[in-house]
């Protein structure tokens, strides 16, 4: 680090960023190999640049989902020399608005004040530069918040066509953070502690006086540390500017202009992957500092007691400072009670949808069904109630199964459900079940949607009927629903589906849901060991455990009483 610190004397602006760069890259390398981290072609990366094109090889850190190319960036070089006229075209055929005169302000000033990009050149001067072939890639303005943030297309001009990726990005910060809080406060309820480690230890101990004698010394506080203009923070390799030429139109001339580019672009799938890397390796050394960090892309939540938030809050942004990241001082806020954590979740019925809006290249025309799906959204967002998770160890939790059966002849079937629940009042276990007939308009309207095998939605509607039918057991509740039908259980992790029967019958369940959540857990079940098979057949025969009642089903949908399958009480295998 001192060689390269006294080879700053004699080196242009650029060159010391660069040399300062590798300085801290060095130090983060030797971090990096301290702790056994798996990503070893990190630091090669992090000091020539990363590549945009071609594949981009597993890191060690991430599970594995390959997504191969479309084509090589060999093929891509042979088709921009027409790619390009047409390209630089459109982008002078745009008509020129404010957003496309701030957009070039902020182009710019990204070459002259933060050196991201080279000076703006034209079509001609980008060629006698890279006769070999290069790819403009237009960039566009999207609001947000009030704030202009330019986006590059590398779809459009088919860099990201270019590139396969072997690495998974799992994204589980809010879930950490709110796990290590609900445990942090369950210690101090407890006032002792029994965690199991990987190896299979437990560490087991109580939880010191000094923090039970004075609870607001233990209080846990939450803030989020943001780094600024994070992928530009990462050099792109030399051999992949070419894919990334920045185009836009000069205001001065209304005229095109391409700047080569020294950062990862914001736009191009391998800058998530490549980030992601770095980013975790961050909060690999944070956990070593002892600080309690999760990391969604850019962001690291931080949790901390309130004695020890101002230490962990200097030692976060120390570490940061020391390998030279930037953070975000514009919006840095001190650790609270209360923050705004990695923005809104809620609606998982509706994100399908926007999603497939955002991607198409067409008019969206929305049936009844869809605008019923973002009337809920925009009912939770305007004004649904905060999710409450209990932290509590003596809160109660719910097990339910559910079944259904369809018997007969293909036309004429008779269509049945059953559910039963498992419920700990943090006593003392107690058993519900119901049983019930599908209505014949449900069954009617699943039949002229041309379903032919509706087993399908009767096992989804005996789900929807338990979180009606035991609402006042399931509300803020946690619970576990065991379901023996692999397609249900699938779309009720993901809450949503392809199928427009089922997004109907979700639909309903995000409006029992909306006012109380239940904290839900899926979970498969087989058929031979599912107990709520029994009362969708007519049967009574179950295990139960404590006291037991049989409730009357309906049906939230046609808001009407469900027939009973089962018509004699019989005798119960009761388990001990």
């Amino acid at each position: 680090i001192l060689e390269i610190v006294a080879s700053l004397l004699s080196s242009s602006p650029v060159d010391i960023l660069r040399l300062m760069k590798i300085a801290f890259m060095r130090v983060l390398n030797q971090v990096a190999a301290s702790l056994g981290w798996p990503d070893e072609a990190l630091h090669d990366e992090l000091v020539r640049g990363f590549r945009i094109t071609g594949l981009q090889d597993a890191s060690g850190v991430f599970g594995l989902d390959p997504r191969p190319a479309s084509g090589t960036k060999e093929d891509l070089l042979k088709q921009s020399k027409h790619l390009r006229p047409a390209l630089w075209a459109k982008i002078k055929g745009a008509p020129l608005d404010s957003l496309g005169r701030e957009l070039w302000d902020i182009t710019y000033a990204e070459y002259r004040d933060k050196s991201w990009l080279e000076e703006p050149r034209t079509f001609s001067q980008l060629e006698q530069l890279m006769p070999e072939g290069w790819v403009p890639t237009r960039r566009f303005p999207v609001v947000q918040h009030d704030k202009l943030r330019p986006i590059d297309d590398l779809t459009e001009c088919g860099t990201n066509g270019a590139c396969s990726t072997l690495d998974k990005l799992d994204l589980r910060a809010l879930d950490e953070t709110v796990f290590t809080a609900m445990l942090i406060m369950r210690c101090l309820e407890s006032r002792c502690f029994a965690l199991r480690l990987d190896d299979g230890r437990v560490l087991r101990g109580r939880v010191h006086p000094y923090w039970l004698q004075h609870p607001d010394r233990a209080c846990v506080l939450v803030k989020t540390v943001d780094l600024k203009s994070a992928y530009k923070q990462l050099a792109l390799h030399p051999d992949d500017r070419r894919f990334s030429v920045i185009s836009l139109k000069d205001p001065a001339d209304d005229e095109p202009k391409g700047f080569l580019c020294w950062v990862l672009p914001f736009g191009s799938i391998a800058s998530v992957g490549h980030f992601n890397r770095v980013a975790r390796l961050v909060q690999r050394i944070f956990h070593e500092m002892k600080l309690l960090a999760a990391n969604y892309f850019d962001d690291y939540p931080l949790l901390e007691v309130a004695e020890l938030s101002q230490n962990a809050d200097r030692c976060a942004k120390a570490v940061l400072e020391l390998f030279g990241f930037t953070w975000a001082k514009d919006k840095d806020e001190a650790f609270s009670p209360c923050t705004d954590l990695l923005g809104v979740r809620a609606g998982r019925l509706a994100m399908p949808d926007i999603r497939w809006i955002e991607r198409a290249h067409h008019d969206v025309k929305l049936d009844d069904l869809d605008k019923n799906v973002f009337r809920m959204l925009a009912s939770r967002v305007a004004s649904g109630k905060p999710r409450v998770l209990t932290a509590s160890t003596s809160a109660a939790r719910a097990l339910v199964f559910t079944d259904g059966a369809c018997e007969g002849e293909e036309g004429n079937q008779q269509l049945t459900i059953g559910g039963v629940l498992y419920f700990w009042t943090g006593r003392a276990w107690f058993t519900r079940w119901f049983s019930g007939f599908v209505p014949a308009e449900l069954a009617s309207s699943w039949r002229a949607a041309g379903k032919r095998h509706l087993i399908g939605p009767t096992e989804l509607y005996a789900v929807i009927v338990a979180r009606h039918v035991w609402s006042r057991f399931l509300d803020n509740t946690r619970s576990m629903f065991f379901i023996d039908h692999a397609g249900v259980l699938s779309s009720c992790i993901k809450g949503t589906s392809r199928d427009s029967e089922w997004r109907k019958l979700f639909l309903a369940f995000e409006k029992i849901d909306s006012s109380s959540p239940s904290l839900t857990w899926y979970a498969r079940v087989p058929s031979q060991s599912n107990p709520s098979d029994s009362p969708s057949r007519g049967s009574s025969d179950f295990p139960t455990f404590g006291s037991v009642t049989c409730d009357v089903a309906s049906c939230p949908i046609a808001k009407c009483s469900l027939r009973a399958v089962v018509s004699e009480v019989g005798e119960k295998g009761v388990v001990p």
